[in-house]
């Protein structure tokens, strides 16, 4: 590696360790703090040759074409000092580390691999030693999915002011396990108000507003030592896009171990790459599939259902945008009032309609919706 390079690698990996993003700016002034030297010349030069994102597969190949390599010299001298030391057993260890070498460079299971793994939870399962997925906080929802599964691209829809955002709210903190939430639509402030409301049962108007009753500022002190051992991390930057989503969501998985993402919501996602709205969406929708296997966790989007959905019971193709929201999800839950079809909806029930789901039962079912506290329970 040449020195120049190795002077940007050691600033990148300062900035990674303060939580930074890197860019040519940030590294500059991070070499110049650590040298005194005006370093964004020399960066020009460097990226005028650097690999663009578009070969990012081809130069994934290459990176474990060569670990695969290093790993098989690395096997072939230690046979070889094994051998002269007349160790038994030296052509069956190395047999099996190139073996495995070989075994990593491919993605490639055979079919009873997935068996083995699909009994095994299984069998788990009915010992009570591992749940199936991760807990959902509403009974009758609980049945139908099992548990939020890994890898599962999960969708919310719902007209405006219906309530996406607090029953977001509610499966993050009902999963009990650290969750990641980017948020293109509320600050991080908002959503916290609307977690404290909840956890309190302190109304998220006077939350909000700081009116507050003397009654109320006790469950709020006992409600903020909850928030604080709450393991939930925002990401509220404005202009949201899909690759700040993408980068956002694998950091909060390397630093916090998440074990869920909420998006909220779809349409504010901003995809700069594409012209047309539609594609945007197909685009962003099938890449937040992606990012939920990628990542082994499941992804909760929010979406906005579009017009055709007022005054009617909602289904699927009230879906704005793009069909592909509903081809890629393997859970679509659509949510509406009881009363839909009034004029002004004053029920105090929600409708959850699971109208999609990919490995279970589909089902309409109620629970109570306390929109002062940001609530939703079980009938």
């Amino acid at each position: 590696m040449e020195s120049s390079h190795r002077v940007v690698f050691s600033a990148v990996t300062d900035l990674i360790r303060k939580k930074r993003m890197p860019d040519m700016v940030l590294i500059a002034e991070e070499i110049e703090k650590q040298n005194g030297e005006n370093w964004l010349p020399v960066l020009h030069e460097i990226l005028s040759v650097t690999p663009v994102a578009a070969n990012l597969t081809a130069y994934e190949e290459v990176i474990k074409r060569e670990s695969r390599s290093a790993k098989q010299i690395i096997a072939a001298k230690q046979f070889a000092e094994e051998t002269k030391r007349g160790e038994p057993g030296a052509v069956s260890r190395l047999q099996e580390k190139l073996r495995a070498s070989e075994r990593g460079s491919s993605r490639t299971k055979h079919v009873s691999d997935f068996y083995h793994e699909i009994v095994e939870k299984a069998d788990a399962v009915a010992h009570g030693e591992v749940i199936s997925g991760l807990p959902v906080g509403l009974e009758v929802l609980q049945k139908i999915t099992d548990g939020w599964q890994q890898g599962d691209s999960i969708i919310i829809a719902a007209r405006t002011s219906v309530g996406k955002t607090a029953f977001m709210c509610n499966l993050a903190v009902n999963t009990g396990a650290p969750c990641g939430i980017i948020s293109a639509e509320q600050s991080g402030k908002q959503i916290c108000n609307r977690v404290l409301a909840r956890q309190t049962g302190v109304s998220g108007f006077r939350l909000k507003t700081g009116r507050l009753r003397p009654d109320e500022f006790g469950p709020l002190t006992d409600g903020a030592e909850g928030i604080a051992n709450t393991p939930m991390f925002i990401d509220d930057t404005p202009r949201m896009t899909i690759d700040r989503v993408e980068r956002s969501l694998q950091a909060m998985k390397w630093d916090h171990d998440i074990q869920s993402g909420f998006i909220d919501y779809l349409q504010l996602i901003q995809n700069p790459g594409i012209k047309e709205k539609r594609l945007q969406i197909s685009d962003i929708s099938s890449r937040c599939k992606a990012l939920a296997r990628e990542l082994e966790i499941p992804i909760f989007t929010l979406a906005q259902l579009n017009r055709g959905a007022d005054g009617k019971r909602p289904n699927l193709t009230h879906l704005k945008e793009s069909g592909s929201i509903e081809e890629d999800a393997d859970i679509v839950i659509l949510l509406y009032p009881e009363d839909w079809d009034a004029e002004e909806p004053k029920s105090n029930k929600l409708i959850i309609d699971v109208a999609k789901n990919r490995d279970g039962p589909k089902r309409a079912f109620e629970v109570n919706w306390e929109p002062e506290y940001m609530r939703m329970r079980d009938l």
